[in-house]
């Protein structure tokens, strides 16, 4: 008796967890709110043409040149990055 007790919170349990509902847009994906100010990161930056730079997340492609996405840097300047490199109109 005791374990059909023990066995049955068990699955209770584990019933519980799986129901919880994260939230977001009912995709069972969460999105972070956006930042209210500037933010520092350290990544790869991309930019394409006359197209504002992007703060690469998650994989970048390993083509050359290389593609990602991300959120747009407002404000990014070139000219303050030591090591860059550009082909085909990708910086």
């Amino acid at each position: 008796m005791r374990e059909a007790l023990l066995g049955l919170l068990a699955v209770l349990f584990i019933a519980a967890c799986g129901a919880a509902t994260a939230p977001g847009d009912g995709s069972g994906t969460v999105s972070p709110p956006p930042a209210s100010g500037e933010m520092i990161g350290q990544g790869t930056v991309l930019s394409v043409g006359e197209e504002p730079p992007v703060f690469c997340l998650g994989p970048v492609m390993e083509s050359f040149p290389p593609q990602c996405s991300g959120p747009k840097i407002i404000g990014w300047d070139w000219s303050g990055v030591d090591q860059s490199t550009s082909a085909s109109e990708v910086m």
